[in-house]
C-alpha cells in the first residue's frame, strides 16, 4: 500500500525536496540524506508539525536523537513550528536519546527483567547511577586493589582519569554490543606495544567484573548496565514489544550516523513495528567513530528504506 500524503498546504520556506519530506504520509519508510546544513532536520520537524497540526496524538511519535543537546534544540524548534501551524498541541512528542529511552523503559518494565538479568533484589526498586555516583562506586572497588595489591602501579595516570577509563571500558562494551567479560582480550588484541602493559588490562578486566557484580548485588544501574539490560533483556521481551507497538505509530531518527550500534539495533527493531519510519543521515560522516558512532550501520539501515530523498544544496543560515 503506497504511503498516504498529508494534505497540508506547502510552506514557502521549504525547498521542493524538503516539501517532499514534510508532506510524507503516515505509512512507509523514508531515508533523508545529504551533506550537513542542507535542511534535513528542518524537513523532519516540518513533517512532525504538519501531522500534529492535523490532529494526530503527539505521544504516538518517537524521535530518536544522538545527544541531549539535540533533544533540547528539537523541542524548541518543534514548539515554534507548531505555533506557526496553529496546531492544537505545543509538545508531547517523545524526544529521546538511546540511553534515556533505555532507562525509562527499564524503570517501567523492571519487574519483568530484573531477576533474569541477575539482580539479587529484583523486588526492590532500581537505582540509576549518574557519572559521579558511578565513579564513587567504582572507586570503592578499585581503591583496595590499588592500596593492598598494587594494581595499576605501572600506569602513570591520575585517579580521575583511571576511573574514567575503567568506566569507559564498560560503556563501550555495552554500546558496541559485546560482553563486558571480553574487555581484557579485546584490549590485548588491540595493543601493539611492550608486554608490560598487558598486566593493567587484566586488572582493568577484574575491576569491571567486580563492579558489575556489586551493581547486581545492590540494584545499581550504571550507563553500561542500562544499555546492556535494555538491548539483551528488554528488547526481546514479548511484553515490551506489545507495549511499544500499541503506543508508537511513527519513528523518526535524526543524525543516525552519530548514534551507536545498539541504538541502530533499536531502530531496526522499531522499523518493523512502526507504520512510518523516517531516517536522516549526514553524508561523509564518521568522525565520531571514536565515541562509538557507527556510520556504516546507519547506511545499512538507510538501505532498508523504500524511499529516499537527497538534499544536496547547503542552505543559507
Amino acid at each position: 500500500m503506497p504511503p498516504q500524503r498529508t494534505s497540508a498546504s506547502p510552506n514557502p520556506s521549504l525547498t521542493a525536496d524538503q516539501e517532499r519530506v514534510a508532506s510524507y504520509g503516515d505509512r512507509g519508510t523514508l531515508c533523508l540524506y545529504g551533506p550537513p546544513g542542507t535542511g534535513k532536520t528542518t524537513a523532519l520537524q516540518a513533517y512532525l508539525a504538519r501531522r500534529l497540526a492535523a490532529g494526530e496524538r503527539p505521544d504516538r511519535f518517537l524521535v530518536l536523537l544522538p545527544q541531549r543537546a539535540h533533544v533540547r534544540r528539537y523541542e524548541e524548534a518543534l514548539v515554534e513550528r507548531l505555533a506557526a501551524y496553529d496546531a492544537p498541541v505545543r509538545g508531547g512528542v517523545d524526544l529521546v536519546t538511546f540511553p534515556g529511552f533505555c532507562q525509562r523503559q527499564i524503570a517501567l518494565f523492571w519487574p519483568l527483567v530484573a531477576a533474569e538479568a541477575g539482580f539479587l533484589r529484583p523486588d526492590e526498586e532500581p537505582v540509576f547511577l549518574t557519572i559521579e555516583t558511578t565513579q564513587y562506586y567504582m572507586w570503592r572497588i578499585v581503591e583496595p586493589l590499588i592500596t593492598e595489591r598494587g594494581y595499576f602501579s605501572d600506569v602513570a595516570v591520575r585517579r580521575g582519569r583511571l576511573l574514567s577509563q575503567l568506566i569507559d571500558n564498560l560503556n563501550k562494551s555495552a554500546l558496541v554490543g559485546f560482553d563486558h567479560r571480553e574487555i581484557e582480550p579485546r584490549l590485548r588484541a588491540a595493543w601493539t606495544g611492550t608486554p608490560d602493559r598487558l598486566a593493567s588490562y587484566r586488572q582493568a578486566q577484574e575491576c569491571a567484573t567486580l563492579f558489575r557484580a556489586y551493581c547486581l548485588e545492590h540494584n545499581l544501574l550504571d550507563f553500561s548496565l542500562v544499555c546492556e539490560m535494555f538491548s539483551q533483556r528488554l528488547l526481546p521481551h514479548p511484553a515490551f514489544a506489545a507495549a511499544f507497538s500499541e503506543r508508537y505509530h511513527t519513528l523518526v531518527a535524526d543524525n543516525l550516523e552519530e548514534n551507536v550500534p545498539v541504538a541502530h539495533d533499536l531502530v531496526e527493531w522499531a522499523m518493523e513495528r512502526c507504520a512510518a519510519t523516517l531516517l536522516a543521515i549526514d553524508e561523509g560522516a564518521g568522525y565520531r567513530v571514536f565515541l562509538g558512532a557507527d556510520y556504516d550501520g546507519a547506511r545499512a539501515l538507510a538501505r532498508r528504506c523504500t524511499e529516499a530523498v537527497h538534499l544536496a544544496r547547503p542552505l543559507l543560515s
